[in-house]
């Protein structure tokens, strides 16, 4: 026991003079201590380190350096390497805090770079690689940017990453702070990096702020010209400048721009109103061709941009009025005197007549103005109006072309509403009114219009009565006229009583006949002839026509009892025969003949004593009445076959016996 001692003893004192230093975990003074107050256990528990700095590197291994500063040891250098110091933005080095980029000793965790710069784009790229390095640095003041070219989409432009002019500096657009903004060297690669969809030197004029514009032309589609890229200060003589629209197509200059932006556009219109002047050239104006210029005739300024243009006025005329004679197109144009024209005679048809090849004068004047070239001419008034308003009354048109008054032709002409003749003509008991058009017929006298034109009427009472200017009551002319309300037969053009249907009005648009049979024939085609025309005199046919309801045929005459007379048929259709004979033939075919005629006489039928099977009782029978007795069993129907005797009958039935063939009563 007490050689076990003394080696623990011996031990120990060892251990108190190399294992000196302990971790201040008691005092919390975060570094390490050699002041023998260390507690027993660590000894035991080989906590000791012989060095402050073995000691801080194994218990306080996040803050080693701190650790050995604060307990009395000497400061670390450090390892001169950057890492990041996130709340800061920038990167410090490894070294004690207080002197130039020295952020304080990086712990285990901390990635150390050899470089600010790898360090910044490593732990930092989402800032801006400048701002970083700024703040890495300790620069002093605000960080100003790179002073490189970013876009301004707003402006349609480029500016730069800077906020203060200054000579690198010369469009400040703001200081970058973020490292995804893409930055270029200069405005012309920033314009075409992020703004190609507009002309690239128009970004660059907008860029500049020294720029007044490109001095390049673009479209005004408005004015049909074009304008100049520029501030007033810079801008050509006569041209109209007002700084291009992102938006616009420059050309190099007005001629390029009229061709390529305004094609539709005259070009001479376009080029000459671009540059602030007319063209000087000509055009038509629809009655004459004008120069386009400033000043007295035949200046007159050309508003439509579309106009054709020609050198002079001779191919003005030639091209643009070639409808026009050209020695007097010219001659107007250039504002000579106008040519007094040939004085013939040329249609206005507006105005319903002829007018002269003359200058227009004074009201009441025939000149009509100097006749185009197309215009056919005439050497009187009359030869124009029948050659070209034909369609006019020829005195009418006449009248009107020598601008004199028309009183009318005082010919005839047929007025159908009052049933009279009237003559052309405003005033006067007889006149109906000026005819204007060729197409009512006129004629020399009343008596001829009334012969021609209203020839139903009485032509002596028509021709007094128009030339009396009235009409007379009608009185009828007896003849045939087809009956109203759907009676199908015809009627005397006369008063009452008997064949009179009534007198005819004077407006009436009926036909009449002279012969009744041209009236059932025009009217009644489908009615037997002498039946309409017996029916229209009162009278009848005598003729037969059917009655199927008691299968024989009746006549047309005055009804009578125990008579085939049954009166006129009440359907006018019916189709009549001459004889009862071939009315039953006709129309009662399958009734036997000698029945139909019997019945239609009214008479008892007697049959022809022949023979004929009765399929009903299986037995030959005699045709004749059954009061005959004997084998008459009734009279044989139409379609019953006879025979000339009883044994060639039975012959039908030649399974019977004779005696039970043949019938008997």
């Amino acid at each position: 026991m007490k050689l076990q001692a003394l080696v623990l003893a011996t031990k120990l004192v060892q251990i108190a003079a190399a294992e000196q230093w302990y971790p201040d975990w008691t005092g919390g003074s975060g570094t390490c201590l050699n002041d023998g107050n260390h507690p027993y256990s660590m000894e035991l528990s080989g906590i000791l380190e012989p060095t402050i700095e073995d000691c801080c590197s194994r218990h306080y291994a996040s803050r080693v350096q701190d650790c050995v500063i604060d307990g009395g040891g000497t400061a670390p250098t450090g390892s001169g390497k950057y890492y990041v110091n996130y709340e800061q933005k920038r990167c410090d080095s490894d070294c004690q805090e207080g002197t130039g980029t020295c952020g304080g000793y990086a712990t285990p965790v901390d990635s150390l770079y050899s470089t600010i710069d790898e360090c910044c784009s490593k732990k930092l790229g989402y800032i801006a690689s400048g701002l970083c390095s700024h703040n890495s640095l300790r620069t002093a003041g605000d960080y100003p940017g790179t002073a490189g070219w970013k876009v301004d989409y707003e402006n349609n432009r480029c500016v730069q990453d800077c906020k203060t002019v200054d000579a690198a500096c010369v469009l400040p657009g703001g200081v970058v702070l973020d490292s995804y903004t893409t930055l270029y060297n200069d405005a012309a690669a920033c314009c075409a990096g992020k703004l190609s969809s507009i002309d690239s030197e128009i970004c660059e004029s907008l860029s500049d702020p020294t720029s007044t514009g490109t001095l390049k032309y673009y479209v005004d589609s408005t004015n049909n010209k074009c304008l100049v890229d520029s501030d007033a200060s810079s801008c050509p003589t006569g041209a109209t400048c007002v700084r291009a629209p992102p938006t616009a197509t420059l050309y190099v200059d007005a001629a390029a721009c009229c061709s390529g932006g305004l094609k539709w556009v005259t070009s001479e219109y376009c080029e000459t109103r671009s540059a602030g002047t007319t063209s000087n050239l000509w055009y038509s104006d629809g009655t004459m061709c004008v120069q386009d210029c400033v000043g007295a005739a035949p200046c007159k300024e050309l508003t439509n941009a579309y106009a054709d243009l020609d050198a002079d006025e001779d191919a003005c005329c030639t091209n643009q009025l070639g409808w026009m004679d050209n020695g007097i197109c010219v001659a107007t144009s250039a504002g000579g005197t106008t040519p007094s024209g040939s004085g013939d005679w040329y249609v206005d048809y507006e105005n319903k007549r002829c007018v002269q090849d003359c200058p227009t004068s004074s009201t009441g004047s025939p000149c009509g103005g100097l006749a185009e070239s197309h215009e056919q001419l005439f050497s009187t008034a009359a030869a124009c109006c029948a050659s070209r308003l034909s369609y006019f009354a020829a005195g009418f048109c006449e009248a009107n072309s020598l601008r004199t008054a028309y009183l009318g032709s005082f010919d005839w002409y047929v007025n159908y509403q009052s049933n009279l003749c009237v003559q052309d003509c405003d005033s006067g008991v007889t006149c109906g009114g000026i005819i204007e058009d060729s197409s009512t017929i006129l004629h020399a006298d009343a008596n001829t219009c009334c012969n021609e034109k209203l020839r139903w009427l009485n032509e002596d009472a028509c021709t007094s009565n128009s030339e009396a200017g009235s009409a007379a009551t009608p009185t009828g002319n007896s003849e045939w006229y087809s009956a109203p309300n759907g009676v199908a037969k015809c009627v005397r053009n006369c008063a009452t009583g008997g064949e009179c249907g009534g007198i005819l009005d004077a407006t009436s648009s009926k036909a009449t006949y002279a012969d009744i049979a041209d009236c059932c024939s025009a009217h009644f085609s489908h009615v037997d002839a002498d039946l309409c025309a017996a029916i229209s005199q009162l009278g009848y046919t005598d003729k037969w026509y059917v009655d199927y309801q008691n299968n024989r045929c009746q006549q047309d005459c005055v009804a009578a009892s125990n008579s085939p007379c049954a009166g006129n048929p009440t359907d006018m259709s019916v189709t009549l025969y001459n004889d009862v004979d071939k009315c039953c033939a006709g129309k009662l075919s399958y009734v036997n003949a000698a029945t139909c005629y019997a019945n239609s006489l009214g008479i008892a039928p007697t049959g022809s004593g022949k023979y004929y099977v009765d399929w009903q009782i299986t037995k030959c029978v005699a045709d004749c009445d059954k009061s005959q007795g004997g084998s008459c069993n009734g009279l044989a129907d139409n379609w019953e076959t006879l025979y000339a005797d009883a044994a060639t009958c039975c012959k039908k039935l030649s399974w019977l016996a004779f005696d039970k063939c043949l019938y008997t009563a």
